[in-house]
């Protein structure tokens, strides 16, 4: 048996009727992964994979085809393609992918693998472990980009009512004198990683579980936002208005 995944996936296009329809035509062969709960709410189309794969990532993706791809290929007006895709297992890591299109064909490079550079579209796969040295900078592997999952002293403040069991914890431990804190790789800052999460959790909370569910739970809504679709310098240009995804 497979690991599971369940990716959340948003279609943007001026046309969600249309695209609406592609997408069923394309998750109905038995190459693609099927989509499920697919709705449209205003110029968004949202559905999910139902624990069975995911869209736009090939390391991933349990069927042949991607459908974000397939659709890149029948569709020639502009999209946005995003998908945050969870873990119903304790895998260790979590990741999304973005794929953008302006109007027009899209062009594949001749060993048929996807153009990352070509000005016919954008695609960015990245991966958020939950846990692993911060101090360190992660290996990227098959994703564009890799990030380790940690939170400032500072963020955690400004987010505690969010987090209230971490933040409980965090505080009794500051009392207490503990200082064996994460340091980034980034600023060499002290930081809360997901295993002293767990430490203080242990050390310093009478609900262990509830610290690490609110850990989890960050981690989850880092995963689902679509940060290259507002701040990627594309070599192309969107239809004027169009409309963004729902999460920007």
């Amino acid at each position: 048996m497979g690991a599971y995944w369940c990716s959340q996936a948003e279609v943007v296009t001026t046309e969600p009727k249309i695209v609406k329809n592609l997408i069923l035509q394309i998750a109905s062969k038995k190459n693609t992964t099927s989509v499920h709960n697919l709705e449209i709410k205003g110029n968004s189309i949202f559905f999910d994979s139902d624990g069975y794969g995911c869209f736009g990532v090939e390391w991933e993706n349990y069927a042949k085809d991607l459908l974000f791809e397939k659709l890149f290929e029948k569709y020639t007006g502009a999209l946005i393609c995003f998908e945050s895709v969870n873990q119903y297992q304790d895998l260790g890591y979590l990741f999304s992918s973005i794929w953008i299109k302006p109007e027009g064909e899209v062009n594949w490079d001749d060993d048929e693998e996807i153009d990352e550079i070509t000005e016919t579209f954008y695609k960015r796969t990245r991966v958020l472990w939950i846990e692993g040295d911060v101090s360190e900078q992660p290996c990227e592997g098959r994703f564009n980009e890799a990030d380790i999952w940690y939170i400032t002293f500072d963020y955690l403040e400004q987010n505690k009512e969010d987090m209230p069991s971490l933040y409980a914890a965090y505080r009794k431990a500051k009392v207490e004198g503990f200082d064996d804190w994460s340091i980034s790789f980034i600023d060499k800052k002290k930081v809360i990683s997901c295993e002293i999460a767990q430490q203080i959790g242990e050390l310093y909370s009478d609900n262990q579980d509830a610290v690490l569910e609110e850990c989890l739970e960050n981690m989850r809504q880092l995963n689902s936002y679509p940060i290259d679709a507002e701040y990627a310098d594309f070599e192309f240009e969107l239809p004027e208005n169009f409309p963004k995804l729902s999460k920007l």
